[in-house]
This record gives C-alpha cells, structure tokens and sequence, in this order.
C-alpha cells in the first residue's frame, strides 16, 4: 500500500464539498481502499474498493476529526464497514438481513461448520423464538456457502463432478443433485485455504469466476508454476473428501 499525502486543509476542503479536494483525497485513498478490499474479498476485490471509494465520499460531510490520522482512521472504518456489508449482501441471495444473521449465530455456535449450522438453526433449544423451518435453514446455508457448479469443466475429465470417483448419477432427480452438491460442498470446505481458493478460481465456483493460471498468480501472489502444482495437489484431495463423504453416507 502506497504512502498517504494529505494535509488538513485538503481534508477539511473535501469535508466542505470542494471537488478537487475530494478527487485528491479519495486518489490518495486508492491504495487504501484497495488493500482493504483483498481483506474482505480478495476475489472482487476491485468492485469492493469501489464500494469503498464512494462509501468514504458520501461519509466526508460527517467526519468530526481533525487530524490527518484521524481521517485516515475514518476513512478505514467506513470503508471496511461497507464493504462488509456488500459481501454479505451478494452472500444472502434471496434470504433476508434476519435469517442471514440468525445462521450466522447458528455458525458461530457450531464453530463455523455450516451443515451443523443448518440443523442447530431449526432447533428450538438453540434458536428460541428464531428457529427456522428445514426448508428456510437449507436456503440461509445454500445463501452462505454460495452457489458449487458441478458443470464446470475439469481439464481432461469432462466436468467437475464427472473427474470424481463414485459420482455419476442414475438420474437427474432433484434429491441426488442435493445430494452431490453437498458432497461436494463438504470436500471444498475442508481444502486449505489456499487449495480451496485456487480450485474454485479455476472453475469459477461461488461468485468468483473462472480465472486464468495468470490471473490466480497474480491474485494470491504466487507463480503460475505454483498455481499449477497447488491446483494438482488440490484435486487429488479433493477426491480423496469427497469418497469420504461417501463412506460416511453408506
């Protein structure tokens, strides 16, 4: 991240609504707002940053400081929390701000396992008065987890789905899809990080799209030829949970 030069004049300026002012502090900001949004996301990292840009600008009027420091500090808070809250905002899909935040409780309790998560949210002794419906804890953990494309094509092997052992469905009946999404879901939660990560910048799963062995180096700082043997490394693993899940449903 980049140095700030700001003096107080330029950010009581922008406070007042002077446009140059503005320009210059939020270019200056640019840095900021950047490393702030790989901490959030580092997938949408760019659209983040923006979320940031204009959530400091629309916030300059309310700044109460002043110091430099103190801005800076502001601007740091205030972009954080809207970008914290946009991502949270694309990870609902469909389900509200109160039953997102209630799986939320629910996560924490099951120590960030969402498939545990999803039955203590439907439990009385747990929720309370909050319990969901079966139906409305699988959408908040379906929300939470973001949408897993089985579809997508694995180098050689056709899609993901089809690269795995044991997965080849009889039909295309609706329990089996739930079936192997969760199977599936279940071996991608317990990749590491950087494993998981490079997998599902591969094959675009989530909301993060499909990226090139350039675009995942420069992402996660690491070279191509690193990616390569991460990603290798990862599906290998991968197939090794998912026959797991299949011993434990047997």
């Amino acid at each position: 991240m980049s140095t700030i030069h700001l003096t107080p004049h330029q950010v009581m300026a922008a406070k007042a609504g002077d446009p140059d002012a503005v320009n210059v502090v939020l270019r200056e900001l640019e840095g900021l707002l950047l490393s702030l949004a790989w901490r959030v996301d580092r997938a949408n990292a760019e659209d983040l940053s923006q979320v940031g840009r204009e959530a400091v600008w629309t916030a300059l009027t309310r700044f109460r400081g002043t110091t430099v420091g103190e801005f800076i500090n502001y601007a740091h808070r205030t972009a954080t929390g809207a970008m914290s809250d946009a991502r949270k905002e694309a990870q609902r899909q469909g389900v509200s701000r109160a039953v997102a935040a209630d799986f939320e409780r629910a996560l924490r309790l099951a120590d960030g396992d969402p498939y545990l998560a999803q039955i203590l949210a439907t439990t009385p002794e747990v929720m309370g008065v909050r319990r969901m419906t079966p139906e409305t804890a699988y959408a908040a953990r379906m929300s939470y987890e973001g949408p897993v494309s089985l579809d997508l094509p694995v180098e050689g092997s056709g899609s993901l789905a089809e690269a795995l052992p044991g997965n080849s469905p009889a039909d295309d009946s609706e329990a089996r899809t739930t079936a192997t999404e969760a199977r599936t879901s279940f071996a991608l939660r317990r990749l590491g990080r950087q494993h998981r990560t490079v997998l599902e910048l591969t094959h675009g799963i989530g909301e993060s799209g499909t990226h090139s062995d350039a675009e995942i180096s420069a992402l996660l700082g690491i070279s191509p030829e690193r990616v390569r043997s991460v990603r290798a490394r990862a599906r290998r693993r991968f197939a090794e949970l998912y026959r797991q899940w299949g011993g434990m449903a047997a």
